[in-house]
Protein backbone atom coordinates (compact mmCIF):
# COMPACT_ATOMS: atom_id res chain seq x y z
CA UNK A 1 0.00 0.00 0.00
CA UNK A 2 1.39 3.37 -0.98
CA UNK A 3 1.97 6.13 1.82
CA UNK A 4 0.60 9.36 1.29
CA UNK A 5 1.20 12.93 2.56
CA UNK A 6 -0.07 16.02 2.27
CA UNK A 7 1.74 19.35 2.79
CA UNK A 8 2.03 22.65 2.10
CA UNK A 9 5.26 23.72 -0.75
CA UNK A 10 6.63 26.53 -2.14
CA UNK A 11 7.77 25.29 -6.15
CA UNK A 12 11.88 26.42 -6.51
CA UNK A 13 12.61 24.14 -9.53
CA UNK A 14 10.95 22.19 -12.29
CA UNK A 15 12.63 20.19 -14.61
CA UNK A 16 12.18 17.59 -17.78
CA UNK A 17 12.48 14.10 -16.87
CA UNK A 18 12.28 11.17 -19.07
CA UNK A 19 9.71 11.59 -21.95
CA UNK A 20 6.73 13.13 -20.41
CA UNK A 21 7.62 13.50 -16.52
CA UNK A 22 9.16 16.03 -14.81
CA UNK A 23 11.46 16.49 -11.77
CA UNK A 24 9.49 18.95 -9.33
CA UNK A 25 12.24 20.05 -6.31
CA UNK A 26 9.53 22.01 -3.33
CA UNK A 27 10.25 23.60 -0.45
CA UNK A 28 7.50 21.85 1.81
CA UNK A 29 6.34 22.64 5.30
CA UNK A 30 6.65 19.44 6.87
CA UNK A 31 9.16 17.75 5.33
CA UNK A 32 11.52 20.35 3.96
CA UNK A 33 13.22 20.56 0.55
CA UNK A 34 11.73 17.67 -1.72
CA UNK A 35 12.17 15.94 -5.03
CA UNK A 36 8.81 14.82 -6.38
CA UNK A 37 8.48 12.97 -9.88
CA UNK A 38 5.18 14.92 -11.56
CA UNK A 39 4.18 12.38 -13.99
CA UNK A 40 2.97 13.20 -17.55
CA UNK A 41 3.60 17.17 -16.60
CA UNK A 42 5.75 17.43 -20.01
CA UNK A 43 2.39 17.20 -22.21
CA UNK A 44 0.01 19.43 -23.78
CA UNK A 45 -2.72 18.04 -21.88
CA UNK A 46 -1.57 18.01 -18.07
CA UNK A 47 -3.96 19.60 -16.37
CA UNK A 48 -1.13 18.92 -13.16
CA UNK A 49 1.85 20.93 -14.90
CA UNK A 50 0.37 24.68 -14.23
CA UNK A 51 -0.29 23.85 -10.64
CA UNK A 52 3.77 23.02 -10.27
CA UNK A 53 4.85 25.64 -12.18
CA UNK A 54 8.11 27.69 -10.32
CA UNK A 55 7.68 30.19 -7.53
CA UNK A 56 3.78 28.52 -7.10
CA UNK A 57 2.38 27.78 -3.44
CA UNK A 58 0.74 24.96 -2.97
CA UNK A 59 -0.79 21.90 -1.84
CA UNK A 60 0.76 18.94 -2.64
CA UNK A 61 0.02 15.41 -1.93
CA UNK A 62 3.03 13.04 -1.79
CA UNK A 63 2.93 9.24 -2.59
CA UNK A 64 6.10 7.51 -1.41
CA UNK A 65 7.01 5.22 -4.72
CA UNK A 66 9.75 2.80 -4.19
CA UNK A 67 12.60 4.44 -6.88
CA UNK A 68 11.16 7.76 -6.30
CA UNK A 69 8.25 9.98 -4.64
CA UNK A 70 5.54 11.47 -6.73
CA UNK A 71 2.92 13.97 -6.98
CA UNK A 72 -0.40 12.27 -6.19
CA UNK A 73 -1.88 15.79 -6.58
CA UNK A 74 -0.86 19.59 -6.56
CA UNK A 75 -3.48 22.42 -6.24
CA UNK A 76 -1.86 25.97 -6.07
CA UNK A 77 -3.24 28.60 -4.05
CA UNK A 78 -1.13 31.43 -4.75
CA UNK A 79 0.74 31.47 -8.42
CA UNK A 80 2.28 35.40 -7.90
CA UNK A 81 1.14 36.76 -11.13
CA UNK A 82 2.16 40.36 -9.32
CA UNK A 83 5.89 39.02 -9.48
CA UNK A 84 5.69 36.76 -12.32
CA UNK A 85 4.32 39.61 -14.34
CA UNK A 86 7.46 41.76 -13.78
CA UNK A 87 10.66 40.87 -15.24
CA UNK A 88 13.07 42.25 -12.72
CA UNK A 89 11.12 41.00 -9.57
CA UNK A 90 10.72 37.65 -10.72
CA UNK A 91 14.31 37.44 -11.97
CA UNK A 92 15.27 38.51 -8.39
CA UNK A 93 12.62 35.93 -6.87
CA UNK A 94 13.59 32.95 -9.56
CA UNK A 95 17.39 33.83 -7.76
CA UNK A 96 16.11 33.54 -4.27
CA UNK A 97 14.19 30.21 -4.88
CA UNK A 98 17.42 28.98 -6.49
CA UNK A 99 19.73 29.84 -3.34
CA UNK A 100 16.71 28.03 -0.91
CA UNK A 101 17.45 25.09 -3.49
CA UNK A 102 21.05 24.88 -3.36
CA UNK A 103 21.82 26.01 0.63
CA UNK A 104 18.93 23.07 1.55
CA UNK A 105 19.44 19.35 1.68
CA UNK A 106 16.26 17.09 0.94
CA UNK A 107 14.44 15.40 3.88
CA UNK A 108 15.27 18.36 6.60
CA UNK A 109 12.54 20.08 7.71
CA UNK A 110 12.34 24.05 8.90
CA UNK A 111 9.30 25.08 9.14
CA UNK A 112 10.95 28.59 9.79
CA UNK A 113 12.26 28.49 5.93
CA UNK A 114 9.67 27.75 4.52
CA UNK A 115 7.04 30.51 6.20
CA UNK A 116 10.09 32.65 5.32
CA UNK A 117 9.91 32.14 2.24
CA UNK A 118 6.48 32.71 1.30
CA UNK A 119 6.49 35.33 3.31
CA UNK A 120 9.10 36.87 1.66
CA UNK A 121 7.22 36.19 -2.02
CA UNK A 122 3.71 37.76 0.01
CA UNK A 123 5.47 40.57 0.06
CA UNK A 124 6.77 41.53 -3.40
CA UNK A 125 4.22 39.83 -4.94
CA UNK A 126 1.68 42.25 -3.61
CA UNK A 127 4.16 45.66 -3.89
CA UNK A 128 5.23 44.44 -7.00
CA UNK A 129 3.52 47.56 -8.60
CA UNK A 130 5.73 49.84 -6.63
CA UNK A 131 8.65 47.96 -5.57
CA UNK A 132 11.67 50.57 -6.28
CA UNK A 133 14.93 48.60 -7.67
CA UNK A 134 17.40 49.66 -4.49
CA UNK A 135 14.32 47.69 -1.98
CA UNK A 136 14.12 44.93 -4.13
CA UNK A 137 17.53 44.81 -3.86
CA UNK A 138 17.11 44.97 0.43
CA UNK A 139 14.65 42.70 0.42
CA UNK A 140 16.34 39.55 -1.37
CA UNK A 141 19.72 40.41 0.50
CA UNK A 142 17.97 40.18 3.72
CA UNK A 143 16.47 36.87 2.69
CA UNK A 144 19.58 35.94 2.44
CA UNK A 145 20.96 37.35 5.64
CA UNK A 146 17.77 35.31 7.03
CA UNK A 147 18.27 32.04 5.34
CA UNK A 148 21.94 31.76 6.10
CA UNK A 149 21.34 32.61 9.62
CA UNK A 150 18.23 29.82 10.03
CA UNK A 151 21.19 27.53 8.53
CA UNK A 152 23.40 28.12 11.14
CA UNK A 153 25.89 30.47 9.31
CA UNK A 154 24.92 33.54 10.77
CA UNK A 155 27.84 36.21 10.85
CA UNK A 156 29.89 36.93 13.94
CA UNK A 157 28.89 40.41 14.60
CA UNK A 158 30.60 40.85 17.40
CA UNK A 159 33.99 40.13 15.51
CA UNK A 160 32.45 42.29 12.58
CA UNK A 161 33.32 39.31 10.08
CA UNK A 162 30.57 37.97 7.51
CA UNK A 163 32.53 34.86 6.26
CA UNK A 164 36.05 36.11 5.62
CA UNK A 165 35.36 39.58 4.67
CA UNK A 166 35.52 42.10 7.30
CA UNK A 167 32.48 45.05 8.21
CA UNK A 168 32.70 48.10 10.17
CA UNK A 169 30.68 48.48 13.26
CA UNK A 170 27.96 50.09 11.62
CA UNK A 171 26.93 47.73 9.03
CA UNK A 172 27.27 44.87 11.66
CA UNK A 173 24.71 47.04 13.41
CA UNK A 174 22.45 47.50 10.38
CA UNK A 175 22.86 43.27 10.34
CA UNK A 176 21.56 43.07 12.92
CA UNK A 177 18.69 45.08 12.92
CA UNK A 178 17.61 44.01 9.65
CA UNK A 179 17.40 40.51 11.20
CA UNK A 180 15.13 41.36 13.40
CA UNK A 181 12.67 43.09 10.80
CA UNK A 182 9.77 41.47 9.12
CA UNK A 183 10.09 42.16 5.36
CA UNK A 184 6.93 44.34 5.56
CA UNK A 185 9.07 46.67 8.09
CA UNK A 186 11.71 46.98 5.39
CA UNK A 187 9.37 48.01 3.00
CA UNK A 188 8.80 51.90 5.11
CA UNK A 189 13.01 51.36 6.30
CA UNK A 190 14.89 54.82 4.70
CA UNK A 191 18.03 53.60 4.28
CA UNK A 192 21.65 55.51 3.05
CA UNK A 193 22.22 54.24 -0.60
CA UNK A 194 25.48 53.79 0.21
CA UNK A 195 24.94 51.21 2.93
CA UNK A 196 22.35 49.20 1.45
CA UNK A 197 24.88 48.94 -1.41
CA UNK A 198 27.71 47.54 0.76
CA UNK A 199 25.22 44.97 2.73
CA UNK A 200 23.84 43.72 -0.45
CA UNK A 201 27.29 43.48 -1.78
CA UNK A 202 28.40 41.91 1.34
CA UNK A 203 25.59 39.29 1.04
CA UNK A 204 26.33 38.15 -2.31
CA UNK A 205 29.85 37.29 -1.71
CA UNK A 206 28.92 35.83 1.52
CA UNK A 207 26.38 33.49 0.18
CA UNK A 208 28.98 32.76 -2.90
CA UNK A 209 31.42 31.74 0.01
CA UNK A 210 29.26 29.26 2.06
CA UNK A 211 27.54 27.34 -0.90
CA UNK A 212 29.79 27.48 -4.77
Amino acid sequence: MEVTHKTQAIVLQREAYNESDSRVFFYTRDFGKAMLVARGTSKLSSKLAAHVEPLNACEVMIISGRQYDYVGSCVSGASYRGIKSDYGIAIVAAGIAKIVHTATKEHSPDERIFFMLKKFLDVLDSSAAKLPGDTLQLLASTFILKLVSALGYQPRFESLLVGDQKISPKSAHFMRMLLGMAFEEILRLPVEPELAQNFSRTMDRYKHYLFD
